[in-house]
């Protein structure tokens, strides 16, 4: 019984040092933004009321133009950041369990119908079959988000670590 015990604690403990441990943005706005800048990102940002949704303190967005991007926004309250977390992490597990829906689907049908399929057709399955798992890896690897206090935010590894100014 013990063995057992310690067995899940140790497991707790190195889950909670995976998820804890995880790359984050500099959660200073400003800080953020001057840093984001300095790696030639455009920034926007706003503390304006007028500018937010309500239940928002503030709103930093950033991209490089390219695939790399940020969005931190703070709230004034700590359960609007803990569902605007939640939704955003439901969406990503969403998008991959759609994708690999689609690749067991695609699968089906070259087990079941290869039979009545020309080669073209079996290229194409298996060709569209690499591309969702591809876009699964990109999702699972390049995708991060996370929230911290009442600041929830989401973008791309290279736009987290210009964040950080590195």
């Amino acid at each position: 019984m013990k063995t057992k015990l310690l067995a899940i604690c140790l497991i707790l403990a190195t889950l909670f040092c995976i998820t804890s441990c995880g790359a984050k943005p500099k959660l200073n706005f400003e800080k953020a933004q001057k840093n984001l800048e300095d790696k030639d990102y455009m920034v926007m940002f706003s503390d304006d009321e007028d500018d937010l949704k309500p239940g928002m303190a503030a709103y930093l967005s950033a991209s490089d133009g390219d695939e790399n991007r940020l969005v931190m926004i703070e709230y004034k309250d700590l359960k609007s950041a803990k569902l605007a977390y939640k939704e955003y992490k439901l969406s990503i597990e969403s998008k991959i369990e759609e994708k690999e829906l689609e690749i067991k689907e695609l699968k089906n049908i070259l087990k079941k119908y290869d039979a009545d399929l020309d080669s073209e057709a079996i290229d194409n399955c298996e060709d569209e079959i690499k591309e969702l798992q591809d876009e699964i890896k990109d999702l699972k690897k390049e995708t991060l988000y996370g929230r911290s206090g009442k600041i929830f935010w989401y973008g791309t590894k290279d736009a987290v670590k210009a964040s950080k100014g590195k």
